[in-house]
């Protein structure tokens, strides 16, 4: 990568040109925040460096930054993705552990998830939030019936999550004796998300024997 002079870089800037800091080596790779170790480049440059250093090492740390710098996925799935493929070195997890050690010496909550937990609303907040809860507006799923409000239908209800329910009256094979039975005669197993019923693979005779064999077991 060809170093620009501080005078080339100030005429591309009056132009317009955005430039990115840039580490020849990468952190991941070991690499520092050394002068010698750091180049500006434009953005375009940046996403091909990124795409090159990707092909040279296959981490996918510079993966994610090609796509995010070329603008192939936005930065808030860049960030999504960079979450989930962190790859946590032992120095990270000491600085991590040591950050968390703190927190509770202070008693403050170290934890995402526990931001909101405990904490009290006044009255006139709870009040608030119940009446924004009615004015939810309730749709009934054209499938199964059920009301919800539309985020809860669209994610549980609907063409695909209601209509694969099985019919009753068609024909299951006990995976117990072997005999074909309507799927009425197969015992429910807990509710699906939807609050649909999940039937069991055994039918009502064959679990009558297994709760048998339990009792006499005991």
């Amino acid at each position: 990568m060809k170093r620009r002079t501080k005078q080339e870089i100030e005429e591309m800037k009056k132009q317009g040109v955005r430039f990115h800091l840039h580490h020849i080596n990468p952190r991941h790779n070991g690499g520092g925040d050394e002068p010698e170790n750091l180049i500006l480049l434009t953005i375009s440059e940046h996403a091909e460096a990124h795409k090159k250093l990707y092909e040279r090492h296959g981490k996918m740390e510079d993966l994610i930054a090609y796509k995010a710098l070329s603008g192939k996925c936005s930065f808030s799935e860049a960030r999504r993705l960079a979450a989930a493929n962190a790859v946590w070195d032992e120095k990270r997890r000491k600085r991590a552990s040591e950050v968390n050690k703190k927190a509770r010496a202070k008693g403050k909550l170290s934890n995402i998830g526990d931001i909101m937990r405990g904490k009290e609303f006044s009255e006139g907040h709870k009040q608030k939030l119940s009446e924004i809860a009615k004015k939810r507006e309730k749709v009934k799923c054209p499938l199964c019936g059920v009301s919800a409000i539309k985020q809860v239908l669209s994610m549980w209800h609907g063409k695909g999550k209601c209509d694969v329910a099985p019919d009753l009256d068609s024909d299951k094979t006990c995976r117990d004796c072997g005999e074909v039975k309507k799927f009425r005669d197969y015992p429910i197993q807990g509710r699906k998300q939807n609050g649909h019923p999940k039937h069991k693979n055994w039918c009502k005779v064959c679990e009558n024997k297994r709760r048998g064999d339990r009792r006499r077991k005991s």
